[in-house]
């Protein structure tokens, strides 16, 4: 069931009077729209999952700070967007330091995407789901196994009998389709 902007509020201002059950029930319901939103940009599943959990618990400090605009999820958007733009950094910096080409190019890719200004939408759900029906079934299969299902690069390697390196670059050749569909329909994920 999705919630209007109007009935996320209002759990947001019942979790800012200390009802934890509310702050449960609120992210139960935008934890999937946020997870979606940094598997666009992420390179692993890992770091999709560390990125969210540390959204939420900056969400959860922040909460009282928070103004109810009917806008929760773009904050959360906004945060995880942030986090995941410091951690990139410093992955760049940490593999081309330690000479780990190809790691650090997609890093550095992967920062380029998030520093592209977002273009919000009022459905992105809707959009991202038309764009990813747009995709060749194997590059949803993929996207599925590795970000859906949670599978490591090199268990997906061994399952699509293809290098990690390549499966790498064909996982960010297909979130560079998918950004581009969403900036053509006028959303960002």
């Amino acid at each position: 069931m999705n919630l209007t902007p109007e009935e996320i509020d209002g759990l947001v201002e019942r979790a800012q009077r200390g009802e934890q059950q509310a702050f449960w029930d609120l992210i139960l319901h935008v934890q999937q729209d946020v997870r979606v939103f940094i598997a666009v940009v992420a390179p692993s599943s890992e770091l999709v999952e560390e990125i969210l959990q540390t959204t939420l618990l900056r969400a959860y400090d922040a909460l009282p700070k928070y103004e109810l605009r009917r806008t929760f999820v773009q904050w959360l958007k906004g945060i995880a967007r942030n986090l995941l733009k410091q951690e990139l950094h410093a992955r760049a910096r940490h593999l081309s330091m330690a000479n780990h080409t190809l790691e650090a190019i997609v890093a550095e890719s992967c920062l380029t995407d998030l520093e592209t200004p977002a273009i919000e939408a009022a459905e992105p759900d809707a959009a991202l789901r038309d764009c990813m029906d747009r995709l060749a079934p194997h590059a949803r299969e993929l996207l599925d196994r590795r970000y859906g299902q949670g599978v490591t690069l090199n268990r997906l390697a061994q399952q699509f009998k293809t290098p990690a390196d390549t499966l790498c670059v064909t996982l960010h050749r297909i979130r560079e389709i998918l950004r581009q569909c969403l900036a053509a329909k006028g959303a960002h994920a």
